[in-house]
């Protein structure tokens, strides 16, 4: 199968990339290097896991230049060309106060970055297509190649680099009263990677 990956030189596409290279045929695409849209005429699948992903980022035109504009620049391509598309959104679009976490549940999104995985979202539900699509809202997904994400990098991450470092690792007030869903980036990929035609 022919795959597009857009954000290969990020934590998840990296790994992504070398989960599917032995069976695919992927092409790797990153928006912010290239500069230039991708063809996707031919392909089978787009795998779009690129975008700013910091959800500290205020730049509000900055994020939905690259999350929203070239998502549905993406999509569109993909309905035009008959490429299945899977896509990544984010957990950040529940808000803070959901504690259930379902699929139907009301969204609130609380930072341009979440803002711009939840009007993408919405933009899917405007459109009718023959294709697939998928979208993952991804919680806190942790494994290799994160070195670069700095204060984005997840907590597993950052708890394993201090216990490393210190032999300790520093929690703060309150943190007893908290509960998150943390994904080892493998499981993703198993769960990810079925892809069809």
């Amino acid at each position: 199968m022919k795959i597009l990956v857009t954000g290969s030189a990020g934590f998840i596409g990296q790994n992504m990339v070398n989960a599917l290279r032995d069976e695919h045929d992927v092409i790797t695409y990153d928006v912010r290097e290239n500069g230039e849209h991708p063809s996707v005429e031919g392909l089978d699948w787009i795998v779009h896991l690129g975008a700013i992903s910091s959800t500290t980022e205020t730049n509000v035109e900055k994020v939905f230049h690259f999350n929203y504009d070239y998502s549905v620049f993406l999509l569109q391509e993909a309905i035009k060309h008959n490429v299945n598309f899977q896509w990544a959104s984010s957990a950040s679009v529940y808000g803070n106060e959901n504690t259930t976490f379902r699929e139907k549940d009301n969204l609130n999104p609380q930072s341009p970055y979440a803002w711009s995985k939840f009007c993408f979202e919405r933009y899917i539900k405007t459109l009718s297509y023959d294709i697939m699509v998928q979208g993952f809202r991804y919680f806190n997904v942790y494994g290799p190649f994160e070195e670069h994400k700095g204060d984005q990098a997840s907590p597993y991450h950052k708890f394993k680099k201090e216990y490393e470092k210190t032999g300790k690792i520093k929690l703060f007030d309150g943190s007893q009263n908290y509960r998150r869903d943390f994904v080892p980036l493998r499981n993703l990929l198993k769960f990810r990677n079925n892809f069809s035609t």
